[in-house]
């Protein structure tokens, strides 16, 4: 593979997981008032020990058993793993551990505790709480579902293109999910018929227990915003300090649970990521605009001469450009250039690059053979540094089947694969541009053969013991604000806290949030819902303090598959 088509894939990886391959739809699930056990009736002893002495001093690791089945709490256990980032200050001001989850779903917490820990929230509150990430069950390091021998064989199941354009190509994406199936059906094993969302809350209330905390502090991301309200629903008194950030809502989410756990609609249908894509394109027309050349190369008339340059590549084909590393040629796809755009709206420190590519490839479509100048795969490559992906520490990490290994137990779907190609007719007329890309991401869902019968479909919006507080951008390229404002409204006391500006989650946006987090986190203050904060730079081309960008890069490496 030309190493700049990395810079394709990766953003597709980061953004969907699999952005075209498997699945089947989950079972009915439990809909139940709360869960009979507590964290407590699980006896769990954690042994801390320094570990990843690589990425500075103070990591301390450790193992939890568990249960499989949550329904024998004596029966087989497997193991979480985790590691923390002590609370730096006074013990005698420690108000517990705060966990994290990065999203996906299949991020490593582990890796977004070691690469971002450092730079999350304020100083105040890294001194206070003791940051723990934990790998959910079935991914990376915790029992993972493995259904290849290795890495590079699992990446086989991969169709050779974010998403399909044509008949043929969605041929192509029905044999490569078959594929998966296939394998995950004779090698998955029975942890993937417990990777239910459901499952990794009953575990992070045995690791809350674990820890000696009376409630659960937690702060999600994205996916992680799931898991927070499931948690929300099946332990309501035991919610402490509880933060979801880049929200999706979670009825949406599990869809329509059904006599046969069969939905009509497809997930984006019902979370609509593309939305929150389209209109963060829009504000990004909009800025280059008011920014001007040189600093956006695509302006004046930012938004139609984008526009043009999408509908040229889909309908004529690609443009060619030089790696600059091999010399060799590649093409830059309509389904390439288009994952790459969608990869860079997640970071604001990324917005700029998205003028420059869309310039040069503008430029390339009036050359002679549709031919860009060398520094667009250059471009390209710089852009792979800005929305970097961090292989985690195994060698074999679950990206693969990771993704769907969690969202097919969680959410209904159709069995019929044709159900896909439908939506994304249906929706590219609403989102020309990011319609297809979202709702292809889930195709993983249709046959995937784990079934978690105790997966949670309500009720939710249940009184928590402490209002939640629900973060957002108001441009959202992965979790639209209209899922945001729809969770605040679900979860009864809980706030919306809105960044006034882009980019998926509002992790490294803004001090005021930062600010807001602290008070919510150490002083038990809950700000006025609908609060309104700026963000701190001034998008999408100035600078970003060095701090911010490394914690964002950080962040980065785990955060965003569709949720």
């Amino acid at each position: 593979m030309h190493r700049v088509l990395r810079v394709g894939i990766a953003a597709i990886v980061s953004i969907s997981a699999v952005v075209g391959i498997v699945g089947t739809t989950s079972s009915v699930g439990a809909y139940v008032d709360g869960e009979s056990f507590s964290g407590e009736d699980v006896d769990v002893t954690l042994r801390w020990r320094p570990c990843f002495g690589e990425f500075g001093p103070g990591f301390e690791c450790a193992t939890a058993r568990v249960p499989l089945d949550y329904d024998r709490l004596d029966g087989g256990k497997i193991p979480v793993d985790l590691v923390r980032l002590p609370a730096s200050g006074d013990p005698e001001l420690r108000e517990g551990s705060l966990f994290l989850n990065p999203g996906g779903p299949g991020g490593s917490g582990i890796d977004f505790v070691l690469g971002a820990g450092p730079f999350l929230f304020t100083d105040e509150v890294r001194a206070t709480y003791d940051l723990v990430g934990f790998d959910p069950r079935g991914i990376i390091r915790s029992n993972p579902l493995l259904c290849f021998g290795t890495l590079n064989a699992a990446f086989s199941a991969f169709a050779p293109f974010a998403f399909p354009t044509t008949p043929d190509e969605e041929d192509i994406l029905r044999g490569a999910n078959n594929f998966l199936q296939t394998q995950c059906d004779n090698r998955g094993g029975i942890i993937q018929n417990k990777m239910s969302s459901a499952n990794v809350a009953r575990d992070l209330e045995v690791l809350r227990a674990a820890v000696g905390d009376e409630q659960l502090n937690f702060a999600g991301y994205s996916y992680g915003s799931v898991l927070g309200q499931v948690y929300a629903g099946l332990f309501p008194d035991n919610v402490g300090h509880v933060i979801i950030d880049g929200v999706i809502d979670i009825q949406d989410w599990v869809g329509d649970p059904g006599v046969l756990a069969r939905d009509t609609t497809v997930l984006n249908q019902r979370i609509r990521s593309d939305i929150g894509a389209e209109d963060s394109l829009e504000e990004f027309f909009r800025q280059c605009d008011a920014a001007g050349p040189p600093d956006c190369l695509i302006a004046p008339d930012a938004e139609v001469r984008g526009r043009a340059v999408l509908d040229d590549l889909q309908q004529n084909g690609p443009v060619f450009v030089t790696d600059p590393f091999s010399g060799e040629t590649f093409p830059v796809s309509y389904e390439f250039f288009v994952g790459n755009v969608l990869g860079a709206l997640y970071a604001t420190d990324a917005w700029g690059f998205i003028g420059f590519i869309f310039a040069d490839v503008e430029a390339a479509l009036a050359a002679a053979g549709r031919t860009a100048s060398p520094v667009l795969g250059t471009r390209l490559e710089q852009l792979e540094t800005m929305v970097p992906v961090r292989r985690p520490n195994p060698k074999y990490p679950n990206f693969v089947e990771g993704f769907p290994g969690v969202t097919c137990s969680d959410t209904s779907n159709p069995v019929n694969f044709d159900a896909w190609s439908d939506a994304a007719a249906q929706l590219s007329v609403e989102s020309p541009t990011f319609g297809s890309i979202w709702t292809w991401s889930d195709s993983v869902c249709n046959r995937w053969p784990g079934k978690d019968q105790d997966r949670f479909v309500g009720p939710f919006g249940r009184d928590t013991a402490n209002p939640v507080l629900v973060l957002s951008t108001v441009y959202d390229p992965a979790t639209s604000y209209q899922q945001a404002q729809s969770a605040r409204d679900r979860l009864p006391g809980s706030v919306l806290v809105t960044v006034d500006g882009a980019g998926h989650t509002t992790l490294f946006t803004s001090t005021c949030v930062d600010q807001i987090q602290a008070d919510f986190l150490i002083r038990d203050i809950v700000p006025a819902d609908n609060t309104v904060c700026a963000q701190d730079i001034n998008l999408p081309f100035a600078p970003i303090e060095p701090q911010a960008q490394e914690g964002r890069q950080a962040l980065l490496r785990q955060v965003g598959r569709p949720g």
